[in-house]
């Protein structure tokens, strides 16, 4: 799955029949050309949308329109947000890929060179062989197989992003060489290099400003803390304070509901993306402390596929539309 950018909180539906297959593709177009903040990523089969937005009031006033106005009928998976990795520090070496399959032989060298580049840049891969080491042909098949295992990556089925990626040296056989071994090579390269690179998870981080009467300022405070969070700025607005902070996608569940439970029409929450921060280890089991409908990181599992979203337990709320 491509990266959703600014947009890191997915949420997949499943139309119950063709029709409504259809009445969700034209809703979400008609969605898009009012300006509805959300975009479109690839699902996991055929009939399957995911759809990307900044935080889960917007997916929640998606979903309500899809049944109200345009009456899709589609199940619904729980809210996953979209997590990333990324490499450290710099680390080369290479891969030989070499096979008899049925007698024949299957053969493919690739080196490279990985290192990380700086927040938010993404990925760039390029080709440094120089003298024919390996044929122009080869070259494309394993970066090819490059660009596939960054989908993947290599901690817990998140992409690779902030990164350079160098193919610069390798060698071929004029009888066993094929497309296939050179784009096989190339993937367990680019997997083999990220490992020694020390590489991290990378969470969402969004942009939180809200504005509450300032005898609710410790009670913002404290939610804020409890979620992970940092008070970036505060200021006096009359008898209000304005409070600019950061916060982990992941904790914001229940967080403007929270408030406006507290303040009601008094409090004012605008939620945007920040940026990408390094996840640390002791924040990464933080999912079953707190009831939520984000759901936690994706986990490995064996079929590596490229996207993995949270099916609806029984009594979610999201379950169906």
């Amino acid at each position: 799955m491509r990266s959703p950018g600014e947009t890191p909180l997915l949420l997949t539906l499943t139309p119950s029949t063709i029709a409504d297959a259809a009445r969700l593709t034209d809703a979400l177009r008609q969605l898009s050309a009012e300006g509805v903040m959300f975009h479109v990523v690839k699902g996991q089969s055929g009939l399957d949308v995911t759809i990307a937005c900044v935080h889960e009031g917007q997916l929640e006033i998606i979903i309500d329109r899809l049944k109200r106005e345009f009456g899709v009928s589609a199940s619904v998976s729980r809210p996953t947000v979209f997590y990333k990795e990324t490499v450290t520090v710099p680390a080369e070496g290479e891969i030989k890929y070499a096979r008899q399959i049925s007698g024949r032989g299957l053969y493919a060298h690739v080196k490279l060179r990985v290192r990380p580049s700086g927040r938010g840049e993404g990925r760039r891969i390029f080709n440094s062989v120089e003298g024919g080491a390996i044929p122009t042909r080869f070259i494309a098949r394993a970066m090819a197989g490059i660009r596939e295992a960054l989908e993947h990556g290599v901690l817990t089925d998140h992409p690779l992003d902030d990164v350079e990626v160098e193919l610069y040296d390798g060698s071929y056989h004029d009888q066993d060489s094929t497309d296939a071994a050179f784009e096989v090579a190339g993937a367990m390269a680019l997997l083999e290099m990220a490992r020694k690179a020390r590489p991290v998870t990378l969470e969402p981080i969004m942009r939180v400003d809200v504005e509450v009467p300032a005898a609710l300022e410790d009670v913002v405070r404290r939610s804020i803390a409890s979620r992970r969070g940092q008070v970036v700025s505060r200021q006096d607005v009359g008898h209000l304070v304005s409070f600019v902070s950061r916060l982990p996608l992941a904790e914001l569940s229940g967080f403007e509901r929270e408030l406006q439970v507290r303040a009601g029409s008094r409090c004012h929450v605008v939620i945007s993306f920040a940026d990408y921060q390094v996840l640390e280890p002791e924040d990464e089991d933080l999912d079953g402390r707190r009831a939520s409908n984000v759901g936690a990181p994706r986990k490995p599992h064996p079929t590596r596929k490229i996207s993995s979203i949270a099916l609806p337990e029984p009594d979610d709320p999201y379950s169906s539309l």
